[in-house]
C-alpha cells in the first residue's frame, strides 16, 4: 500500500514512518503532560500508522496493539464497551510510551489538517449509545477540569 495523497492522513504516515525522531520530539513538545510522564529518555512505540501494516489505522480492535494475553485482552475489551460504544473513533496514530515507575502510557492520535475538522456532530441514533457518549465525555470533562461545552 502507498501513503495517503494529501492531508493529515498522509502527513502522519510520513512523519511516524520517515521522520519519527523529529516527529516525536514535535509531539512531546506540544504535551507538558507526556513530558511529565515519560521516563528519562524518549521512547514511542508506533503501532500505527506504519508501512509494514499497511497503514493500518485500528478502531475497536486497537487494544490488541498493547495487550498479547487473550484472557487479559478480552477483560479490558469488556471494560472498553462498558466506557464506549462499539464502533467507537479510527484513530489515525496508536503509540506506546515509557512511563516512569514501569508504567506504560497509550497515545492515542487523531490527525486534522484544519482547525474545521475538529467540529462534528454526534452520528449515534441509538439512546443507550447517546447517553453513554454523554457519560464519557462529562467524566473525561470532569477528571480534566474542563469547562468547555459538549
Amino acid at each position: 500500500m502507498i501513503y495517503a495523497e494529501k492531508g493529515s492522513q498522509y502527513q502522519l504516515q510520513k512523519y511516524v514512518n520517515e521522520h519519527r525522531t523529529e516527529f516525536n520530539k514535535a509531539v512531546l513538545q506540544a504535551s507538558p503532560s507526556l513530558l511529565s510522564f515519560i521516563n528519562k529518555e524518549l521512547i514511542f512505540e508506533w503501532k500505527s500508522p506504519l508501512r509494514d501494516d499497511n497503514f493500518h489505522e485500528y478502531q475497536d480492535d486497537f487494544l490488541k496493539t498493547i495487550i498479547k494475553d487473550e484472557v487479559e485482552l478480552k477483560k479490558q475489551e469488556q471494560l472498553l464497551r462498558q466506557y464506549w460504544t462499539r464502533r467507537g473513533p479510527v484513530w489515525d496514530g496508536i503509540a506506546i510510551v515509557d512511563g516512569k515507575d514501569d508504567r506504560k502510557g497509550l497515545i492515542l492520535v487523531e490527525a486534522k489538517a484544519h482547525v474545521n475538522e475538529t467540529y462534528s456532530q454526534m452520528k449515534a441514533t441509538a439512546d443507550d449509545s447517546i447517553n453513554k457518549i454523554k457519560t464519557t465525555i462529562h467524566e473525561t470533562k470532569t477528571a480534566f477540569g474542563s469547562s468547555g461545552s459538549e
